[in-house]
């Protein structure tokens, strides 16, 4: 396990490094808005499985979602997020279009309210 772990976790560092994403922690607290972190895993094991690195099943990852935000929803969402690189500003998008929800007044609510129409 730790084999196909390493690679995913070095990719979140090399995200927020390269600047397509900021770290979803603290800006998103466990319980509000976890989606978004599992919009990241989707893409970034896709990545890793475009590229043939080690990475977790899509069908692991559609389970993970699909418990946050039901099924059709996460099959849907899988297929626009499966190793296409996003931005945080995109994922949160695909989120909102999609029905979801940041909690109000939250640190990502109050982020997305701020960089929304820059």
């Amino acid at each position: 396990m730790c084999e196909d772990i390493v690679p995913h976790e070095l990719m979140h560092i090399l995200d927020v490094r390269q600047g397509r994403s900021p770290s979803v922690y603290p800006y998103v607290p466990p319980g509000q808005g976890e989606w978004l972190d599992l919009f990241r895993h989707l893409w970034i094991d896709g990545y890793l499985e475009q590229h043939g690195l080690p990475y977790l099943p899509r069908e692991k990852r559609i389970r993970d979602l699909a418990e946050a935000i039901g099924t059709e929803k996460a099959e849907t969402l899988a297929s626009a997020w499966w190793g296409k690189p996003m931005t945080m500003r995109d994922a949160v998008r695909l989120g909102l279009d999609a029905g979801l929800a940041l909690e109000q007044d939250s640190p990502m609510a109050i982020w997305w309210k701020n960089i929304k129409d820059s």
